[in-house]
This record gives structure tokens, sequence and C-alpha cells, in this order.
């Protein structure tokens, strides 16, 4: 549990810190303890159980709202024989992103390697790809599908800013 309170006491929002700084306050030591065991009072307990489990809510409520805090940025995509375009998409990090791709012309793939996603686009059916830009830089991405001589050449980059 002290390790626990330790851990969090390093965290940045100034709220839990002062919500660690007060349980760490209503914890009492016994100095005449068994093997110096920590020695906590009912009520300094039950104070310690409302505090943890207000801490567990918060970061519950903020992996939440990051998660459905906004609407996605929807980005519409055509993937036909050796070209996705737009070629080049620019989002920012945190954003929800939500790519709308159609195959054109026959069945294409879509694969951001780094991101772990590889989806089939079936010819002239709309696929939706939905992710969290959760870290910033450069991601090359490439038809999964072989769809001829120059399949190597479809692809692109997604730019997190």
């Amino acid at each position: 549990m002290l390790l626990a309170i330790a851990y969090l006491r390093d965290h940045k929002d100034a709220d839990t810190r002062t919500l660690l700084v007060q349980l760490e306050h209503s914890l009492i030591a016994d100095p005449c303890g068994r093997n110096g065991e920590l020695w906590i009072g009912r009520s300094e307990m039950i104070r310690l159980r409302i505090g943890l489990l207000t801490l567990v809510f918060a970061g519950a409520l903020r992996v939440l709202a990051q998660d459905i805090g906004s609407d996605p940025d929807e980005i519409k995509m055509t993937a036909k024989k050796y070209e996705f375009s737009p070629n080049i998409i620019r989002v920012k990090k945190g954003d929800h992103v939500r790519l709308v791709i159609t195959a054109l012309d026959r069945v294409h793939g879509f694969k951001i390697e780094a991101l772990k996603i590889d989806r089939r686009l079936p010819e002239g059916e709309a696929v939706t790809v939905d992710f969290i830009a959760d870290r910033s830089g450069t991601f090359p991405f490439q038809c999964s599908h072989v769809c001829g001589l120059a399949h190597k050449k479809m692809k692109g980059e997604l730019i997190i800013e």
C-alpha cells in the first residue's frame, strides 16, 4: 500500500498530489508496533480506501474522456491500382481518427504496421478504420493485398503532429 502511495506521489496532477499528502498524513504509525509494522486505525483505513477509490475513479474518467471525448476526425480515402488518395494524412496527437477507405477497382489492403492496423478492402465497399493517434511521428502505410506488378509502390504516410 505504501509503495502505491509513493509511486502515485510523483504524479504530475496537483489534485492527485494533494489527495496523496492528505492520505499520508492520515496514516498513523504506532512506535510500539510489532516488528515495525504499520498500524492504521479504523477511521484512517476508511479514509485511505475512499481516497484510493477516488484516485481510481478519476483515472477511469480521464481514460473515458480521451476515448469518447470528441467526435472522430473522419478522413475519406480511396484505393485504386497502385495508389491511395490522399497518400499523405496529417492528424494531431490525441485525436480520434476515422479513416473511411473505399477500394475502387479491386480488392486492396490497408496496413500501418507501427499501429498494428491491417484491414482488407473489398472492391466498392467502404471500410472504416478507427484509432487514437496516441504518439507523434511519421508512420508509413501500404497496400497489404497483392494488387499487381507495382503493388509495392502503393503506399503513403500518416503524420501525427
